[in-house]
């Protein structure tokens, strides 16, 4: 959909009550008209990286930044996906490469085996989607205490206030040299669940 008038109309729609934003359980469901099914944790999420004015919800323009966004990352989806519906791990690292992010390996795989519900190594286009978005959220916060509580939410489980401090008052020691990275911070063990959490550095 990159039509402004075809996007405009198809907001107006989701924008039932008519008050010129859109909230997150409105978008989840105009995503899943077009079979992009996704927890409202991560459409939350897709909000608050466009939400330019911070008011918790999605106005037009807002709206068609997403939809650019969304369109780069089915695109490069659907350029190595080769009619089959899903990519393999070599093909999510090739297509991240793609859209400008860079993971280690152990970084990679853990991001991986989260969004992959299946655990079959096999990601389909929502999983991508969902999988772009966290890592995108993660490079773009500033890093703050609620940045993290978003971030570990999409993941296996929240942190506690405890952890969330314990991890900010680490950063000095994680934080790369230079750029934006993903990385990631010693793991610990909550409810027999090794839980590991992915956090942003940027240096000037």
């Amino acid at each position: 959909m990159e039509n402004i008038g075809v996007l405009r109309e198809w907001f107006d729609r989701v924008d039932s009550d008519h008050t010129g934003n859109v909230a997150a359980p409105q978008l989840q469901r105009a995503l899943a008209v077009g079979n992009l099914n996704f927890p409202l944790s991560v459409v939350q999420q897709m909000i608050r990286m466009y939400d330019f004015d911070r008011n918790g919800t999605m106005n037009f323009e807002e709206f068609v930044a997403l939809n650019k966004y969304l369109l780069k990352v089915q695109n490069v989806f659907s350029a190595l996906q080769r009619d089959r519906g899903f990519l393999n791990l070599d093909e999510v690292y090739e297509a991240l490469v793609k859209l400008g992010f860079s993971l280690d390996s152990p970084a990679f795989y853990t991001v991986c085996e989260s969004f992959d519900k299946n655990k079959m190594g096999m990601i389909r286009l929502d999983e991508f989607i969902s999988l772009c978005i966290f890592i995108q959220s993660a490079r773009s916060s500033v890093i703050r205490l609620p940045s993290f509580a978003v971030i570990c939410s999409i993941l296996l489980t929240r942190a506690s206030k405890e952890e969330l401090h314990w991890i900010s008052t680490n950063l000095s020691t994680a934080r790369p040299t230079a750029g934006y990275s993903i990385f990631r911070l010693p793991w610990k063990t909550q409810n027999h669940l090794e839980v590991v959490f992915f956090v942003t550095g940027f240096s000037a």
